[in-house]
């Protein structure tokens, strides 16, 4: 194997690394932006739970009410540790730290009097994030373009390293044939 062959080798492992972490970046980016929307989603799932019921609610009624309006929305085919209590305590918590609503004692939650303002904002981000599941599905359509593309280039790099080791190989076998002939010729001159 020459120098040529190495330097081949080198840029066809390093172009494969390249595009293996790019696709590793499209997935976490992915996933980064999926987290993001569902955030929000839940945001304002549950201001339209708090929106339909103005008097103080317990966790329970949330989480009954949340299930109800969550499965609604079926595209966003949601696991069950995404609808985990824990996640619905995170939201509720972020809620309340953005005062959209108020702890109203013993583990009851109650929108806040600033909050209705925001629905209408509210609504709009709603559409928004319909626009954004849109854009969510397209990407995924790219990035498995991506990741059949990246599997035709591991199936490229497997030939070609076959094809270095039916080289190196054969190179070895030339070596040792011409090592018997200079060995035999250098016996022969004496």
């Amino acid at each position: 194997m020459d120098l040529a062959d190495i330097t081949n080798i080198t840029i066809i492992l390093a172009s494969v690394i390249a595009v293996l972490a790019f696709v590793y970046d499209v997935a976490q980016r992915r996933a980064d932006v999926r987290h993001a929307t569902l955030q929000r989603w839940r945001t304002v799932l549950l201001q339209t739970v708090f929106q339909s019921n103005s008097t103080p609610m317990s966790f329970k009624e949330i989480r009954r009410e949340y299930l109800i309006h969550a499965q609604q929305f079926s595209s966003y085919k949601l696991g069950p540790n995404e609808l985990s209590d824990d996640e619905l305590k995170s939201v509720l918590i972020r809620m309340v730290a953005d005062r959209l609503i108020e702890f109203a004692g013993d583990d009851k939650y109650v929108i806040s009097s600033g909050a209705i303002a925001l629905s209408a904002l509210l609504s709009k981000i709603s559409d928004v994030m319909a626009a954004t599941e849109g854009r969510l599905e397209r990407g995924l359509h790219d990035f498995n373009r991506v990741d059949s593309a990246v599997k035709e280039l591991q199936s490229e790099v497997a030939n070609v390293c076959q094809r270095i080791e039916a080289i190196t190989l054969l190179a070895h076998g030339m070596s040792s044939s011409l090592q018997k002939i200079d060995s035999s010729l250098a016996g022969g001159d004496q």
